[in-house]
């Protein structure tokens, strides 16, 4: 793997972990 791909794969990555991240934020904050 080149630099390129494995920056792609990282943002690809960052990109899965946020919106997981604010799903859950987001679900939190409705049961109340």
């Amino acid at each position: 793997m080149n630099a390129m791909q494995i920056a792609t794969v990282v943002v690809n990555i960052a990109t899965v972990v946020v919106i997981i991240c604010l799903i859950w934020y987001i679900r939190k904050h409705s049961d109340e």
